[in-house]
């Protein structure tokens, strides 16, 4: 492992991204971090359902990081 990965992720924690926010909080804050989150969305009609997942992940400060969130839909399981 590169130098600089080790210390984005002693920085940033795990690499969360496409998780589900709760678990991605619950993996960085075992770590010690501590978490904030911000949500978005895409442009229009927000959805009012699905799950939540981080769509980017940034250092915010010493032992702290920022969670961009987003909502996406719940798919079905196909039937067959």
């Amino acid at each position: 492992m590169e130098t600089g990965i080790r210390e984005r992720e002693a920085a940033m924690g795990q690499d969360v991204l496409g998780l589900p926010a709760d678990e991605a909080r619950e993996h960085l804050a075992q770590q010690g971090l501590q978490v904030r989150k911000l949500v978005t969305a895409p442009p229009g009609r927000p959805l009012e359902s699905g799950v939540w997942r981080v769509v980017q992940q940034h250092q915010a400060g010493a032992g702290e990081v920022l969670l961009v969130i987003a909502r996406f839909p719940t798919l079905a399981p196909p039937e067959g």
